[in-house]
C-alpha cells in the first residue's frame, strides 16, 4: 500500500525491454518534513531547489507552524503599506516595495486608490523592477465622477527570476482632477525555485 501523498515520476517512457529506471516514487513523511523519493530499484534520490539531484534540504516543507528558511523554497515575503501615499495627478508612484534576493520569485500585489472629492479618469497599478515605473500594468479606465470612492486595483502575478537581489515596487498612478487620491497597498513574495 502507498503512503498518503504518494507521487509517481516519469522522465520519459522507458525504451522497449529495457527496466524503467526513470521512474521515481515520492512521498511526504510528516515525521521528518521531507519529500522521501526513491527509484525503482529502491535507491535514494534527491533534489535541488533548481530540480535537479542533489539534497532534500530545498525541499524541506513546514506544519504550518513556521515559515520556509531563508534561500528556501517556500521563503515569504510580506510588506503593507496601511497609511495613504498622496499621489500626484499622472505621475508613477511606489506604493510599496519588497527586497528580494537571487532567486526565482511569484510577486503579487494590490493597490487601494482612496478618492476624496476626485474626478479620475484612470487608475493602474504595476508590479515592477523599476522604481516608479510600469513594467506590467494594469488599468482599470472606469471614470469616477467628483465624489468620494475607494477602488482596488489587482495586477496579475508576475515571475521575477532574479540573478541578484533586486529590489521590487508596487507602483501606482492615477490621472485625477480636483480633490485628493492616496494610495494603500500590498506586496507579497514567495520563491519557487
Amino acid at each position: 500500500m502507498f503512503p498518503i501523498n504518494f507521487l509517481r515520476f516519469r522522465a520519459r517512457p522507458p525504451s522497449p525491454g529495457l527496466p524503467p529506471e526513470n521512474v521515481i516514487d515520492a512521498y511526504f513523511d510528516p515525521t521528518t518534513g521531507k519529500i522521501i523519493a526513491r527509484n525503482n530499484r529502491g535507491e535514494a534520490v534527491s533534489f535541488d531547489g533548481a530540480g535537479g539531484a542533489s539534497s532534500t534540504a530545498d525541499l524541506t516543507t513546514s506544519d504550518g507552524s513556521a515559515d520556509a528558511a531563508a534561500g528556501k523554497l517556500g521563503e515569504y515575503f510580506e510588506v503593507v503599506r496601511e497609511n495613504g501615499l498622496s499621489l500626484t495627478d499622472s505621475t508613477e508612484a511606489n506604493v510599496t516595495s519588497v527586497a528580494l534576493t537571487a532567486g526565482d520569485w511569484d510577486v503579487s500585489g494590490s493597490i487601494t486608490f482612496i478618492g476624496t472629492g476626485a474626478t479620475s479618469t484612470e487608475r493602474s497599478t504595476s508590479i515592477s523592477r523599476t522604481s516608479a515605473g510600469f513594467e506590467y500594468a494594469v488599468v482599470d479606465g472606469r471614470p469616477t465622477t467628483t465624489e468620494n470612492f475607494q477602488q482596488s486595483v489587482t495586477p496579475p502575478v508576475q515571475r521575477m527570476r532574479l540573478s541578484a537581489p533586486a529590489t521590487i515596487y508596487l507602483v501606482g498612478y492615477s490621472a485625477f482632477s480636483a480633490g485628493t487620491i492616496t494610495a494603500t497597498g500590498r506586496i507579497t513574495a514567495r520563491r519557487v525555485r
